[in-house]
This record gives structure tokens, C-alpha cells and sequence, in this order.
């Protein structure tokens, strides 16, 4: 066995898997927006990786080119067995996805800039917009939560606002 085949051995698999599972978590969560769905099939890609480790050929492709195509394997996979054409209308046309598409693109949009706003946050105040707006926590929980007073958790929630608001001003985000 090569050098490069060793590196990637099961018995070094604990440490590919904890360098790679966030990045493909992330890659297939953003396709199938769904927790759960994206949490089993990441499972399912690395135990396809640690089943198939000896068929990787480094001389053909990256780990991580390999890596991607078990996931878009995966994904297809998911996709194949989640169509139910069954509930489409046969009257469909094309024209009648594009409010669909222009939906999407923007939401991608939006949802790209703003991981890119809260990265630029203090992490107090990215904390507590996380806790409020996606997790639906109010002020008092929060403060609990961070070790804070309320009425700081609610300061640092307005500044917070106010520098996302800046940063989608400064870099002419539209949402409209």
C-alpha cells in the first residue's frame, strides 16, 4: 500500500472524519435544508468512505474530490427516491417556475450575505441575533442563556441590527 493510501487507512479514518464532517454537514444541509435528513446522510457518506477507502486512487483524484462525489451520489440518490410526479400538474409549464427560480436565487442571495454579515458581528451580538431570530429565544432567556441582563441582551441586539444593517448598505444588498 502507498503512502497516501496509508494516510487514508481506516485507522487514521477518526481524524478525516472529524477534519471533513463539518464541511460536507454544510454542503448537504444547504441542499436538503432539512437537520436530520442532512445529519443521516452525512453518516451515510462516511460510512460509504470507510467501506470504500481501498477503491480511492490518489493518482486519480484528490480525497476530497472522491469525498464530493460519494455526497453527490448521495444526494442524487435522495433526490431519485424523493420524486412523486404524481403530485405535479400536467398543465405546468416552464413559465410557471420561474417565480419559483427568481425565489430561489434570491433567497440564496440573501441567505449568503447574511452568514457573511454575522461573521463580521461581535460574537455577543451574533449570539444573541442567532438566539432570537433562528432559535426564537426572547430577551430574558438569552440572558440567562449568556450570563447577561436583559436589558444588555437587548442593547447589544439593537447594535447588532444596526451593524447588519450597515453591512447590507455598504455592500448594496437589495431584498426587495
Amino acid at each position: 500500500m502507498d503512502e497516501t493510501k496509508e494516510k487514508f487507512s481506516k485507522e487514521s479514518f477518526e481524524l478525516v472524519f472529524k477534519k471533513h464532517y463539518p464541511s460536507v454537514y454544510r454542503y448537504i444541509f444547504k441542499r436538503v435544508l432539512n437537520v436530520q435528513i442532512a445529519e443521516d446522510m452525512a453518516m451515510d457518506v462516511f460510512v460509504v468512505c470507510l467501506e470504500n477507502i481501498e477503491s480511492f486512487d490518489p493518482t486519480r483524484a484528490s480525497f476530497q474530490t472522491w469525498l464530493y462525489t460519494i455526497i453527490n451520489n448521495k444526494l442524487k440518490n435522495y433526490y431519485r427516491s424523493k420524486k412523486d410526479f404524481s403530485e405535479l400538474d400536467e398543465n405546468l409549464g416552464v413559465e410557471d417556475f420561474s417565480d419559483f427560480i427568481d425565489s430561489a436565487s434570491t433567497l440564496t442571495y440573501l441567505r449568503n450575505h447574511l452568514a457573511k454579515a454575522l461573521e463580521e458581528l461581535s460574537e455577543p451580538q451574533r449570539k444573541i441575533i442567532i438566539y432570537r431570530y433562528f432559535k426564537g429565544k426572547n430577551s430574558n432567556d438569552i440572558a440567562l442563556i449568556l450570563g447577561m441582563t436583559p436589558s444588555n441582551v437587548r442593547v447589544q441586539l439593537k447594535r447588532g441590527i444596526d451593524n447588519l444593517k450597515k453591512y447590507f448598505i455598504k455592500e448594496n444588498v437589495r431584498w426587495e
